[in-house]
Parts: C-alpha cells; structure tokens; sequence
C-alpha cells in the first residue's frame, strides 16, 4: 500500500511541474503579444525599443519552457 502511494504522489509532482510550465509559457505568450502589439502601434522610439526588449526576452524564456515540456 505504501509503495502506492508514493508511486501516486510522484506521478502528481510530474504532472504538477507539467502544469506549471505549461501555465509560465501561457503567461510568456501573452507578454510577447502585448510586446508585438506595443511595436505596432507605437510612434515612439524609445516605446518601440523597450517593447522589442521585452519581445527578445519573452521569447527567449518561451523558448526555453517550451523546452521543458518535451
């Protein structure tokens, strides 16, 4: 029975990191859409350049969850 439940528990701790990416990388997609949008809107330099900034970060750790759930 013991041998059970730890087999339970850590099946959940997989499927909770699984989750947990899944949820990071969801947030980062949102960012690198709102970084797009900013680009294209934006008649501001400066605006323009921090919205690429933050688009060349947010996909680099995009990149770097979506790694992590294959």
């Amino acid at each position: 029975g013991q041998l059970l439940v730890q087999h339970a528990i850590e099946r959940q701790r997989g499927d909770s990191t699984v989750v947990n990416i899944a949820g990071r990388q969801r947030m980062l997609s949102q960012r690198i859409v709102k970084a797009a949008l900013v680009i294209d809107a934006s008649d501001d330099d400066e605006t323009r350049r921090a919205a690429q900034t933050e688009l060349q970060e947010s996909l680099a750790s995009w990149r770097t969850a979506h790694a992590g759930l294959q």
